[in-house]
């Protein structure tokens, strides 16, 4: 049985390491001038390098024909490293051995010289996952360490370690590669596959695996198992449940239309043809900021609207995992998008520190509108965001609340939500108070009174 591409394309010496010279050339030149390190952390995110530098250093520090600081990859102790079945080289996973009692295990084994290996070698993956107690223990052995021991500490996340771990470790942080790194890399796997990918679906898949090369091997293995020897851009977008191109480029004209109802209009398209929306934001946020630095190229300036548009992007990419319902937070973010890219069909917001006076029909007790919404975001974020593309009226102890489309009002409607507005009413206007929900003329008959 065949093992994944990332695993059979894992780099095997320094110099198959992509994207990371800085890391590269210390770690080679330590194994040449033999002035290896007792201790080192890799940190970086998922998929740059961190564990195969790890592993590529072990087998370099005991390869019994070493080649001008890299492993030979053909000795005993290379092989059997590579395999993972070296005695002198254990490899850990801190997520699922994170107590004490490992640690102090491990302790206790580190002292006896190594059998058959230069250097003893302990490479532990998620370091950070440890337990202040292993932590501690490990911090013990870092501290004095046997001659013959090399710790290789690699984490996501190495703000969690102590600094009295940090500061006995050699660090090196690796970076996201960039999407032209990888091509190359992706372009030899596919021809080493039998694979011939339509122009540009590669340089697509780098795009998408945002710096991890790993994910972006992972991808391209999912495309070929999918679509075969001759993978199209539109089968990657479907794969992927994104947008194509024009999809992105027919978007943009609505939103510079100032076309909100145009927007959802096009959301449901997408969602119709099985669209998932977290990629769907995920690729208008990237076309949206390849679209805003290529303006700045082009005049040297920034376009607000647009720069209103990516923050929106970025913000509802960022918070969808979390989010209840990803197609209606993606469904709000456009609404309020297509506002602010076409500032005439938005009122102007008002200056920092000065409270905006009301339109006509909104509610003007208490602070009004803008109140009433202070309260809400509070409140629920959720509730707030829902509100934003509505407008409001405060008349005979009721308040109207009149949404643009009817899904809005539907999802307003729940008692969760209702709840939140109702406590935020009597924030501002004392108890007493009808809510209406509404739908605005032309979209749904007028919402029932909810108190």
């Amino acid at each position: 049985m065949g093992q994944a591409l990332y695993r059979e394309w894992r780099p095997a010496t320094f110099a198959q390491v992509v994207g990371q010279a800085h890391a590269v050339t210390a770690l080679r030149n330590a194994v040449r001038q033999g002035r290896v390190s007792h201790a080192y952390l890799f940190t970086g995110p998922r998929g740059t390098g961190k564990t195969s530098l790890a592993k590529i250093l072990a087998r370099a520090v005991n390869c019994l024909d070493p080649r001008d600081g890299e492993p030979c990859g053909a000795c005993v102790n290379c092989v059997e490293i590579q395999r993972g079945a070296h005695l002198d080289v254990t490899e850990l996973d801190a997520a699922s051995n994170r107590g004490i009692e490992q640690m102090r295990d491990l302790r206790e084994k580190i002292r006896y010289a190594p059998t058959s290996a230069a250097r003893k070698v302990y490479i532990v993956d998620e370091v950070h996952a440890l337990t202040a107690d292993a932590a501690n223990a490990i911090l013990k052995t870092l501290e004095e360490p046997p001659p013959h021991a090399l710790f290789l500490l690699c984490t996501t996340d190495p703000d969690r370690l102590p600094e009295t771990v940090l500061s006995r470790c050699q660090r090196f942080a690796l970076r996201r590669l960039k999407p032209e790194e990888m091509v190359e890399r992706l372009e030899r796997i596919a021809a080493d596959i039998g694979m011939v990918p339509e122009p540009g679906v590669v340089a697509a898949i780098a795009v998408r695996a945002e710096g991890g090369l790993r994910d972006a091997i992972g991808l391209l293995e999912q495309l070929w198992t999918f679509a075969g020897d001759r993978p199209t851009m539109a089968q990657l977008v479907e794969l992927q449940g994104g947008v194509r191109q024009d999809e992105v480029d027919r978007l943009f004209e609505i939103l510079e239309a100032g076309d909100g109802r145009g927007c959802v209009r096009w959301l449901d398209d997408v969602c119709e043809r099985g669209a998932e929306p977290r990629e769907v934001a995920r690729d208008l946020a990237r076309a949206a900021r390849a679209r805003m630095r290529a303006a700045v190229e082009r005049t040297g300036r920034v376009d607000p609207g647009w720069l209103a548009v990516l923050e929106r992007l970025q913000s509802v990419t960022a918070d969808s995992r979390g989010a209840g319902d990803p197609r209606l937070a993606l469904e709000l973010c456009l609404y309020r998008c297509a506002e602010a890219i076409s500032p005439a069909q938005a009122a102007p917001a008002p200056p920092a520190g000065e409270p905006r006076a009301a339109a006509a029909g909104e509610p003007e007790r208490a602070g009004g509108w803008n109140e009433l919404l202070a309260r809400v975001r509070a409140r629920d974020r959720r509730v707030w965001a829902l509100l934003q593309g509505a407008r409001g009226r405060a008349e005979d102890r009721v308040v109207e609340i009149v949404f643009a489309f009817p899904a809005h009002r539907e999802e307003a409607g729940r008692p969760e939500f209702m709840a939140v507005m109702r406590q935020a009413v009597q924030d501002v206007w004392g108890e007493g108070w009808t809510i209406r929900l509404g739908v605005a003329p032309g979209s749904a008959k007028e919402g029932a009174t909810r108190r």
